[in-house]
Protein backbone atom coordinates (compact mmCIF):
# COMPACT_ATOMS: atom_id res chain seq x y z
CA UNK A 1 0.00 0.00 0.00
CA UNK A 2 0.87 3.61 -0.91
CA UNK A 3 2.32 4.98 2.19
CA UNK A 4 1.47 8.28 3.86
CA UNK A 5 2.48 9.34 7.44
CA UNK A 6 -0.44 10.57 9.99
CA UNK A 7 -1.90 13.71 9.57
CA UNK A 8 -0.25 14.64 6.03
CA UNK A 9 -2.64 15.93 4.02
CA UNK A 10 -4.29 13.46 1.68
CA UNK A 11 -2.97 13.08 -1.42
CA UNK A 12 -3.85 9.12 -2.43
CA UNK A 13 -5.56 9.84 -5.78
CA UNK A 14 -4.25 13.39 -6.38
CA UNK A 15 -0.71 11.88 -6.55
CA UNK A 16 0.84 11.95 -10.33
CA UNK A 17 -0.24 8.33 -11.75
CA UNK A 18 -3.19 8.12 -9.76
CA UNK A 19 -6.45 7.34 -11.04
CA UNK A 20 -7.50 10.67 -9.21
CA UNK A 21 -5.25 13.64 -10.21
CA UNK A 22 -7.15 15.88 -8.55
CA UNK A 23 -6.09 17.23 -4.76
CA UNK A 24 -9.01 16.76 -2.25
CA UNK A 25 -10.69 19.86 -1.99
CA UNK A 26 -11.37 19.60 1.70
CA UNK A 27 -7.69 19.19 2.56
CA UNK A 28 -8.06 16.04 4.22
CA UNK A 29 -5.15 14.15 6.12
CA UNK A 30 -3.75 10.93 6.14
CA UNK A 31 -4.48 8.50 9.21
CA UNK A 32 -3.31 4.81 8.90
CA UNK A 33 -1.72 4.24 5.32
CA UNK A 34 0.87 1.49 6.80
CA UNK A 35 3.78 -0.51 5.04
CA UNK A 36 5.56 -2.79 6.14
CA UNK A 37 8.78 -0.85 5.30
CA UNK A 38 7.90 2.42 7.78
CA UNK A 39 7.19 1.89 12.11
CA UNK A 40 3.92 3.14 13.04
CA UNK A 41 2.65 3.99 16.89
CA UNK A 42 1.29 1.01 18.72
CA UNK A 43 -0.75 1.04 21.53
CA UNK A 44 -4.52 0.34 22.88
CA UNK A 45 -7.52 1.73 21.42
CA UNK A 46 -11.27 1.95 22.63
CA UNK A 47 -13.16 -1.09 21.96
CA UNK A 48 -15.93 0.29 20.32
CA UNK A 49 -13.81 1.83 17.83
CA UNK A 50 -13.17 -1.14 15.48
CA UNK A 51 -16.78 -1.90 15.32
CA UNK A 52 -17.58 1.36 14.34
CA UNK A 53 -14.90 1.96 11.96
CA UNK A 54 -16.19 -1.23 10.52
CA UNK A 55 -19.60 0.24 10.23
CA UNK A 56 -18.30 2.90 8.51
CA UNK A 57 -16.82 1.25 6.01
CA UNK A 58 -19.56 -1.22 6.00
CA UNK A 59 -22.17 2.06 5.06
CA UNK A 60 -20.01 5.26 3.76
CA UNK A 61 -17.35 3.94 2.37
CA UNK A 62 -15.86 6.49 -0.48
CA UNK A 63 -13.07 5.97 -3.41
CA UNK A 64 -14.23 1.99 -3.53
CA UNK A 65 -11.70 0.82 -6.19
CA UNK A 66 -12.50 -2.55 -8.61
CA UNK A 67 -9.68 -4.80 -6.63
CA UNK A 68 -8.36 -5.02 -3.13
CA UNK A 69 -5.04 -4.75 -0.41
CA UNK A 70 -3.87 -7.57 0.47
CA UNK A 71 -2.10 -6.66 3.98
CA UNK A 72 1.39 -6.93 3.85
CA UNK A 73 1.64 -6.30 7.49
CA UNK A 74 0.19 -9.92 8.12
CA UNK A 75 3.22 -11.34 5.38
CA UNK A 76 5.78 -9.46 6.96
CA UNK A 77 5.14 -10.32 10.78
CA UNK A 78 3.09 -13.95 10.23
CA UNK A 79 4.94 -14.77 7.05
CA UNK A 80 1.25 -15.52 5.75
CA UNK A 81 0.84 -15.00 2.36
CA UNK A 82 -1.29 -11.93 1.18
CA UNK A 83 -4.93 -12.08 1.29
CA UNK A 84 -8.11 -9.99 1.34
CA UNK A 85 -9.15 -9.42 4.82
CA UNK A 86 -12.49 -9.87 6.03
CA UNK A 87 -14.08 -8.67 9.29
CA UNK A 88 -17.55 -8.80 10.67
CA UNK A 89 -19.59 -6.37 12.20
CA UNK A 90 -23.56 -6.98 13.12
CA UNK A 91 -23.35 -9.93 11.44
CA UNK A 92 -22.80 -8.79 8.34
CA UNK A 93 -18.89 -9.76 6.71
CA UNK A 94 -16.86 -6.52 5.95
CA UNK A 95 -13.99 -7.04 2.62
CA UNK A 96 -11.20 -4.32 3.44
CA UNK A 97 -8.35 -3.20 1.27
CA UNK A 98 -11.17 -1.92 -1.42
CA UNK A 99 -12.25 1.48 -0.09
CA UNK A 100 -11.68 4.49 2.13
CA UNK A 101 -13.69 6.25 4.98
CA UNK A 102 -13.61 9.98 6.29
CA UNK A 103 -14.57 11.36 9.37
CA UNK A 104 -14.43 14.55 10.62
CA UNK A 105 -13.85 16.18 13.70
CA UNK A 106 -15.14 18.69 16.57
CA UNK A 107 -13.19 21.32 14.67
CA UNK A 108 -14.21 20.63 11.01
CA UNK A 109 -10.77 18.62 10.33
CA UNK A 110 -11.33 16.15 8.30
CA UNK A 111 -9.30 12.53 7.96
CA UNK A 112 -8.93 10.06 5.16
CA UNK A 113 -8.67 6.61 5.82
CA UNK A 114 -8.43 3.14 3.90
CA UNK A 115 -10.16 0.54 5.21
CA UNK A 116 -8.03 -1.60 6.21
CA UNK A 117 -7.39 0.63 9.07
CA UNK A 118 -9.66 -1.36 11.21
CA UNK A 119 -7.09 -4.60 10.47
CA UNK A 120 -4.24 -2.86 11.34
CA UNK A 121 -5.95 -1.76 14.92
CA UNK A 122 -7.18 -5.26 15.82
CA UNK A 123 -4.30 -7.59 14.23
CA UNK A 124 -1.40 -5.16 14.15
CA UNK A 125 -2.18 -3.03 17.46
CA UNK A 126 -2.07 0.28 14.98
CA UNK A 127 -2.63 3.16 17.37
CA UNK A 128 -4.27 6.65 15.11
CA UNK A 129 -4.02 9.78 16.58
CA UNK A 130 -6.33 10.95 19.29
CA UNK A 131 -8.26 13.12 17.42
CA UNK A 132 -8.89 11.00 14.52
CA UNK A 133 -10.28 7.94 17.01
CA UNK A 134 -12.18 10.75 18.65
CA UNK A 135 -13.71 11.78 15.37
CA UNK A 136 -14.28 7.83 14.64
CA UNK A 137 -16.15 7.11 18.14
CA UNK A 138 -18.82 10.72 16.89
CA UNK A 139 -18.99 10.05 13.88
CA UNK A 140 -23.03 9.43 12.91
CA UNK A 141 -23.70 5.88 11.13
CA UNK A 142 -26.70 5.69 8.79
CA UNK A 143 -27.14 2.42 7.54
CA UNK A 144 -27.91 2.02 3.92
CA UNK A 145 -28.89 -0.98 2.09
CA UNK A 146 -26.11 -3.54 2.28
CA UNK A 147 -24.26 -4.24 -1.12
CA UNK A 148 -21.13 -6.85 -1.56
CA UNK A 149 -17.94 -5.20 -2.00
CA UNK A 150 -16.22 -8.54 -3.04
CA UNK A 151 -18.48 -10.85 -5.31
CA UNK A 152 -17.90 -14.44 -4.86
CA UNK A 153 -18.61 -17.49 -6.72
CA UNK A 154 -21.36 -19.41 -5.73
CA UNK A 155 -21.69 -22.72 -6.92
CA UNK A 156 -25.44 -23.71 -8.19
CA UNK A 157 -26.86 -26.33 -5.00
CA UNK A 158 -26.92 -29.25 -8.18
CA UNK A 159 -23.27 -29.30 -8.48
CA UNK A 160 -22.88 -29.43 -4.45
CA UNK A 161 -25.24 -32.56 -3.99
CA UNK A 162 -23.49 -35.35 -3.58
CA UNK A 163 -23.84 -37.94 -6.13
CA UNK A 164 -24.84 -42.08 -5.65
Amino acid sequence: MTHFPDLSPYRYLSAPGSLGGVPEPDGSLNVGWLSSAHAFPTGDVPDEAVPKILRLVLHHRVNVMRGHHDCELCFEQFGRPGMAVCMDVDGHEVWLGNAEIRVTDRTGVIYASPSLVAHYISAHRYLPPPDFIEAVLDAPVTERPIERSVPRRRWPARLLQRRS
